[in-house]
């Protein structure tokens, strides 16, 4: 058992204890539903009508449960027809302020912020770089926290980058986000699957 845990341990996903799991097929109660963040057909899909706007939907779940902050969080993008689209790490809805690792639809990735209180430029590019292959769908994404320093970037399990970010460690809500840059036409993307890790003692 212990070579089991030391093996998963240091593979991504980097830990052996799922404290959030939905494989959002159907209503759970674990996300914070609305007319655009709906569960429908097997999946949750999400969409923005407005352009140069982004939907984020959230999760209800509160996922820091111990003190060093280390987890990993993915989810499975199953089809989208959106400028970009991904997941969101560290978010506070009330306070308008959001990290997300989102795939764009030219086959590239960025490790974004978003925060309201910057009201010259809310939204900042932390990393971008371009996806391995084709762009090709299912695709999981994911975020590791390794410390309180840093970020761990993966799709379908294979890192993309590791960046320092000195809000790392800092806690919020899961999510999802859509973004729409497509002028009138309405942006949606699909998710399945999200599952959060815990990495706790295992490093």
């Amino acid at each position: 058992m212990q070579a089991t845990a030391t093996y998963d341990a240091s593979h991504y996903p980097f830990g052996t204890d799922i404290i959030f799991k939905d494989d959002l097929s159907t209503l759970s109660g674990k996300w914070k539903t609305s007319s655009d963040c709906t569960n429908q057909k097997g999946v949750l899909h999400v969409s923005e009508t407005k352009g140069r706007a982004f939907y984020p939907c959230l999760s209800t779940f509160d996922p820091f449960y111990d003190g060093s902050g280390k987890y990993t969080y993915e989810v499975t993008i199953k089809q989208m027809d959106a400028s970009a689209a991904g997941l969101i790490f560290r978010g506070k809805n009330d306070d308008q302020y959001y990290h997300f690792l989102l795939v764009s639809s030219d086959g590239t990735y960025t490790l974004s912020v978003y925060d309201t209180l910057d009201k010259f430029k809310p939204y900042q590019v932390i990393k971008s770089g371009k996806l391995q292959g084709q762009l090709s769908f299912p695709l999981r994404i994911g975020v590791v926290i390794i410390d309180k320093q840093s970020i761990g970037l993966y799709a379908n399990s294979v890192e993309l980058a590791n960046v320092t970010d000195d809000n790392a460690g800092v806690t919020g809500d899961l999510g999802v986000a859509v973004f729409n840059n497509q002028g009138t036409k309405t942006a949606w993307t699909d998710f399945v699957n999200a599952k959060c890790w815990a990495h706790r003692g295992e490093w």
